[in-house]
C-alpha cells in the first residue's frame, strides 16, 4: 500500500512539473522530484515512521506544485523578440529588434 501510494505521488509531481511553462522550471521540479525519490527508497534503512514523514512532505510538494504550475499557466512569458526572430545574413540582434518594432 504504501508502495503503490508513493508511485501515485511521484507520479502525480512529474505530472504536475511538466505543466509549468518555463523550459527550466518543468526539468528542475522533475528532476528534484526523481533525485528526491531515488534517494529515499534506494537507502537501505527505511522505517514506517521515515516513510510516513517522507509521504507527507511529498504530498505537501506536490500540492505546491500543482498551485504553482497553475501560477506559471497564467502569467505566461512571451520569449524576448530577439529570440523569436530569425536573422538574416549579416544582420545581428540589436538591427533585427530595430527592424521589428519598425514593422509593428
Amino acid at each position: 500500500m504504501a508502495l503503490q501510494e508513493a508511485m501515485s505521488i511521484y507520479r502525480g509531481t512529474l505530472r504536475a512539473a511538466s505543466k509549468f511553462t518555463d523550459y527550466n522550471f518543468r526539468h528542475y521540479f522533475a528532476r528534484r522530484a526523481r533525485e528526491d525519490f531515488r534517494a529515499f527508497y534506494g537507502s537501505t534503512q527505511v522505517d514506517d515512521a521515515s516513510r510516513k514523514a517522507f509521504l507527507e512532505k511529498a504530498k505537501e510538494n506536490l500540492n505546491m506544485l500543482e498551485r504553482q504550475s497553475m501560477v506559471s499557466q497564467m502569467y505566461k512569458v512571451t520569449s524576448p523578440i530577439t529570440r523569436r526572430l530569425s536573422f538574416g545574413p549579416g544582420v545581428g540582434p540589436l538591427q533585427s529588434t530595430v527592424m521589428a518594432t519598425r514593422e509593428a
